[in-house]
């Protein structure tokens, strides 16, 4: 059986699944943006930027929405040599990423797709690489990420 702070959570997020998906919610940064709301009052628990990205991303490809993970967001913070994806002591997305900050994220992903000559979703898994100690990106990233700065 349920419990009741289950059934309120569900409550919370599914009419932004479904919104996603129906086309009602008709941006990348609306979609995050509500995500984010309904995290920051608690009701997301164990379901921060890196999976709801996903949920953006898969649910309506209408958004050229991208994933913002440990391994993208580090990605493109060294690619631009920036911390434009805010990432906390581990490694890992923090909620300080605000809709503007997914936004340009995924803006990036497309300049870069236009150099690599390919399409945004290409980059974006290109980026992501491979698992640990497969990948040639992964390595060089695992490699050189300490060295961005603010």
């Amino acid at each position: 059986m349920k419990n009741s702070s289950e059934t309120s959570n569900k409550k919370q997020w599914l009419p932004i699944v479904k919104g996603i998906r129906s086309g009602a919610i008709d941006s990348r940064s609306e979609a995050y943006k509500q995500f984010m709301e309904v995290r920051l009052e608690g009701d997301l628990k164990g379901m921060g930027p890196a999976f709801f990205t996903k949920l953006i991303c898969f649910l309506n490809q209408n958004l050229d929405a991208f994933i913002m993970d440990q391994w993208t967001g580090k990605s493109i913070n060294l690619l631009l040599g920036k911390n434009l994806v805010q990432l906390n002591n581990l490694g890992l997305v923090t909620d300080d990423n605000d809709e503007e900050i997914y936004d340009q994220f995924c803006q990036q992903i497309e300049k870069l797709s236009e150099l690599l000559e390919c399409s945004p979703i290409q980059t974006e898994e290109r980026i992501f690489s491979e698992g640990r100690g497969k990948g040639e990106w992964r390595n060089y990233l695992i490699e050189n990420y300490t060295s961005v700065s603010n």
